[in-house]
């Protein structure tokens, strides 16, 4: 009875931890897209969370001016980006004006993109795994 009850606490103890990392991996990628929609309305701020496959997630947090176009946000972006990712290690670019392409080195590997949160009224952002 103790066996089974410990066999049932194992399960359970990996069935709780690896499967949100195996989630989480499989949802990594070495190349993400955020697409910038509308112009901004009021000052606020975006904060996007990296994850690099295997280590530990930081923030990058932009801030942008009321009044500021879409491609001027996208702009933006890739400027703090470039400014906070090692760039040994990540490449960072506009595509389309209103679209921001960050890949990773091969050597880097994957990694995960999300947009934590987001005070800019009137923008709005869709991250994307390419």
């Amino acid at each position: 009875m103790l066996i089974r009850r410990f066999a049932l606490c194992a399960l359970l103890l990996f069935t709780a931890v690896a499967l949100p990392v195996a989630a989480a991996q499989a949802d990594s990628s070495d190349k993400w897209r955020i697409h910038v929609k509308n112009d901004a309305e009021a000052d606020g701020v975006a904060t996007f969370q990296f994850k690099p496959r295997g280590g530990y997630p930081f923030e990058i947090s932009v801030s942008v001016a009321a009044e500021t176009k879409e491609n001027d946000v996208a702009r933006r972006i890739r400027d703090v980006f470039q400014a906070e990712l090692p760039q040994d290690a990540y490449e960072v670019e506009v595509d389309s004006g209103e679209e921001v392409v960050v890949e990773a080195d091969k050597r880097t590997g994957e990694f995960m993109v999300t947009l934590l949160s987001s005070s800019i009224a009137g923008v709005e952002f869709e991250v994307e795994r390419q």
